[in-house]
């Protein structure tokens, strides 16, 4: 069972005070420490918190055990207002994830990877843990519309791919 976060008001309002609610994109930025990947942390008794998951349990209360919180795929890391985040399971939040891996230097789409044997793009997404191979193309383009067409069919939570450019 998870332990309940106790905040005193003292902390929630030295947390809001770091939180820009101005922001021209209708984001609330978050002004205060950020981790190596860009996300918000705020210190409380000791322990480093996410600002976007402390924003969403003050406003609107605890979520569901083993649940993560998610952005919407528009808002950045820094954003911590409430109506822009979302409790997701963690297979949900992972299928929202925008970009390549860190390790794909070849395409920096999300699922192609150049074939070196075959001189062309290769297309495959990873879902409940087994590799899907979409096949070799000649266009880095036409390997991302399959990988997207793909995961489109397999994921329900991937908004990345959803949005129109």
């Amino acid at each position: 069972m998870k332990k309940s976060l106790v905040i005193s008001e003292q902390d929630e309002d030295r947390f809001w005070s770091r939180v820009d609610m101005l922001d021209p994109g209708g984001h609330w930025l978050w002004t205060g420490g950020i981790n190596s990947s860009g996300y918000g942390r705020f210190c409380c008794n000791g322990n480093y918190l996410l600002a976007h998951r402390l924003s969403y349990r003050l406003s609107l209360g605890e979520f569901p055990d083993g649940n993560d919180i998610d952005h919407q795929p528009t808002c950045p890391k820094a954003c911590v207002r409430p109506d822009h985040l979302r409790s997701c399971t963690h297979k949900e939040n992972a299928e929202n994830r925008a970009g390549a891996q860190a390790n794909n230097y070849t395409s920096a789409v999300r699922g192609v990877t150049w074939n070196k044997k075959n001189g062309k793009w290769q297309a495959q997404i990873k879902h409940h843990q087994k590799y899907y191979y979409i096949g070799l193309f000649s266009d880095l383009r036409d390997a991302e519309d399959a990988v997207i067409k793909k995961r489109n069919e397999l994921f329900t939570h991937n908004d990345v791919d959803r949005i129109p450019c």
